[in-house]
């Protein structure tokens, strides 16, 4: 999807998880009260020239997901 819309391959992502409380507006839509506890997580992902090209930025409610991270994007591997 990145290289059919944005032409750029992906190299690497930074990753940054943190407890947070649920603002207003995602507790709601989640049915949780405000200020619940959750795992934060923002992305970054980077191109080969480590170029920002996409941010992502997700909650995580401990009690129902489990977080497990795996990226590798073949270091090395010709184009």
């Amino acid at each position: 999807m990145v290289w059919r819309h944005c032409r750029r391959h992906l190299a690497h992502s930074l990753n940054e998880y943190s407890p947070e409380g649920l603002p207003a507006e995602v507790a709601k839509l989640f049915k949780l009260k405000k200020g619940t506890p959750v795992i934060a997580n923002r992305q970054r992902f980077y191109d080969t020239y480590d170029v920002p090209v996409m941010f992502c930025f997700n909650f995580f409610y401990p009690n129902r997901y489990k977080v497990c991270n795996l990226q590798n994007w073949a270091l090395g591997q010709t184009i």
